[in-house]
């Protein structure tokens, strides 16, 4: 895909998934091999392969919607724009990117008046496929002087300050 923003949202959904069924999806779809030699690498059924094939979709299209719906009615009502700057190689990041995701972050997508948006700074290509979103949001500004790893600023969203 072409769009730097679905392929961040499409990312972020595959990371969430058990590892079997990102390998069923991996394999079936960006190797494009055949269900037949899929099965035995996976030491899984042809049955299994296809309802996780089945499921998969169905989960993937529910959160890409949900995903979109958010982005795309993002700073308008928000009051805080929390922006999270992540990378791969931060040890903070590894350390506390597990708590944030199960204490925090249902929180803050709970309250309308907080919008998320993560900055990812591992590499050239994560940076590039971030920008959407910190342009939408209007802070690209603000993340591209703020640039620490394993931070979360909390931005006013009319002020971007």
């Amino acid at each position: 895909m072409d769009d730097p923003e679905f392929n961040l949202i499409l990312a972020s959904c595959m990371d969430r998934l058990p590892e079997q069924w990102r390998l069923a999806v991996d394999l079936k779809y960006i190797d494009e091999k055949k269900g037949t030699l899929i099965c035995p690498e996976l030491d899984i059924a042809p049955t299994n392969f296809w309802q996780i094939l089945t499921e998969l979709k169905k989960l993937l299209v529910v959160t890409m919607l949900f995903m979109g719906i958010a982005i795309t009615g993002f700073a308008q009502l928000a009051k805080v724009i929390a922006l999270v700057n992540k990378a791969s190689w931060c040890h903070v990041c590894q350390e506390n990117g597990p708590r944030f995701q199960k204490d925090i972050m249902p929180m803050a997508m709970q309250n309308k008046n907080v919008k998320i948006v993560v900055n990812d700074l591992s590499n050239d290509n994560t940076k590039a496929a971030s920008l959407p979103m910190l342009q939408k949001a209007g802070i690209e500004n603000f993340a591209s002087k703020n640039t620490g790893t394993g931070m979360l600023y909390l931005i006013d969203a009319k002020t971007k300050k």
